[in-house]
């Protein structure tokens, strides 16, 4: 049996990681510090990436898929407290690439410093707008929204903190990994789905509270 080491596992992309691979027979051990529940069957190696002492110097992975990775000194540190393995995947974001690039940008083009995220970025792109999210995310819910202009002079898109710059990407390679896609609408109604059977997984903040607090 394989074994694959994954960097989290109890949040985000990093836990669905560990389920996949838990799910297809792999020996799935995770490195984190153990403050939330762990995916069922999961080997746990408790622990900080940059306090690892010998805890992984005599086990052999066949797989390291390092997911929570911020900077070269992350993936430094946890690459020196490595025994052996055979293959090292570090999950970037597009953020890696300069604004001026050639597009669309493809997993090869070069990568350089973006003004516009500096250090760290993500690589969402803005496929609709703010307000027909909210609209569809409402719809899984069979309900309707109330939209409220604050002014009507000022676009709606000025009231977020995001730089006028777009990515335009080349998904080639990512339609081979998932030749099949669905509807936007379906994929959020999927997410309603698995939210209203798992919900106390998810860990709110009490926003309505702080503006009742502080702004009504």
């Amino acid at each position: 049996m394989k074994k694959v080491l994954i960097t989290g596992g109890t949040t985000f992309v990093s836990k669905y990681a560990a389920q996949y691979f838990k799910e297809h027979n792999y020996d799935v051990y995770v490195l984190n510090r153990n403050t939330k529940p762990q995916v069922e069957g999961v080997t746990l190696i408790e622990g900080n990436r940059h306090e690892l002492g010998e805890k992984l110097k005599a086990i052999h992975f066949d797989v390291v898929a390092d997911i929570t990775a911020y900077d070269a000194a992350d993936i430094i540190d946890l690459y020196e407290a490595l025994g052996t393995f055979d293959q090292y995947i570090m999950i970037s974001s597009s953020a890696v690439y300069p604004e001026n690039g050639v597009q669309p940008l493809k997993e090869d083009s070069r990568m350089a410093v973006n003004k516009f995220w500096g250090k760290y970025g993500t690589d969402k792109i803005d496929a609709v707008s703010i307000k027909d999210w909210v609209t569809m995310c409402y719809g899984c819910f069979d309900k309707t929204p109330s939209f409220v202009p604050v002014y009507e002079d000022i676009e709606q898109r000025n009231y977020f903190s995001f730089y006028n710059y777009e990515y335009y990407l080349d998904v080639q390679k990512q339609q081979k990994l998932f030749p099949q896609t669905i509807l936007l609408e379906d994929g959020l109604r999927e997410a309603t789905e698995w939210y209203l059977a798992n919900e106390e997984e998810v860990m709110k903040k009490p926003y309505i509270q702080y503006i009742d607090e502080n702004f009504a």
